[in-house]
């Protein structure tokens, strides 16, 4: 896939607790959800396609999205990494869910957050996906999730605010890292933001 030359978020304004905040919330399931459509943030999402390689323990994959180069790090050592290459985000979501004895070690990342940011801080090593995720400028990310329960490990808000946005406070740490802005401060909770989610 060819990356558009410049990416567009549109942060939208919302308030809570009397104070001022910007929000860009992403899903992009490998198709449009409403609010990516508002909100113009699909390039957050890890099954937006876009190429990026890793090379960890001496062992090089190259994915199609962040989301199969996440899940090949359960299986880096063994011939299942090469099944994560060329395929889709859903389909690495699939097939992650038909594999067993995964490693948590992450490939040596120590711990899934790790792993998570070690992915992303590649796919944003691309300049224009990189300009992307600065242009969201102070915005909050947030991964509103299509439906309720489907993420127990809470790297989304779990659709109704009761999960932890986890992916989306990766992303702002990277922001950061970036030379851009990280989390907003202030007092306020994931379901907060949830609340404000637009669809039209």
């Amino acid at each position: 896939m060819t990356l558009p030359k410049t990416l567009s978020p549109q942060p939208k304004d919302v308030t809570i607790n009397g104070q001022h905040y910007h929000l860009v919330a992403f899903y992009y399931p490998d198709r449009d959800m409403p609010w990516d459509l508002v909100y113009q943030g699909q390039f957050l999402a890890n099954f937006y396609p876009c190429q990026l390689t890793l090379t960890l323990n001496g062992i090089t994959g190259t994915f199609q999205n962040a989301e199969s180069a996440f899940q090949a790090t359960k299986w880096w050592n063994t011939p299942h990494r090469a099944q994560f290459e060329g395929i889709t985000g859903s389909e690495a979501y699939k097939l992650k869910k038909s594999l067993h004895n995964a490693d948590y070690s992450y490939a040596g990342l120590g711990s899934s957050h790790q792993a998570m940011k070690t992915v992303l801080t590649q796919k944003f090593s691309d300049p224009a996906l990189q300009q992307g995720l600065l242009l969201t400028g102070d915005a909050y990310l947030l991964e509103h999730n299509e439906a309720s329960g489907r993420d127990p490990g809470g790297w989304s808000d779990n659709h109704d605010g009761s999960g932890s946005n986890q992916l989306g406070q990766v992303l702002m740490e990277i922001r950061a890292l970036l030379g851009g802005v990280g989390a907003p401060a202030g007092t306020y909770f994931v379901a907060d933001f949830t609340h404000q989610v637009a669809t039209t």
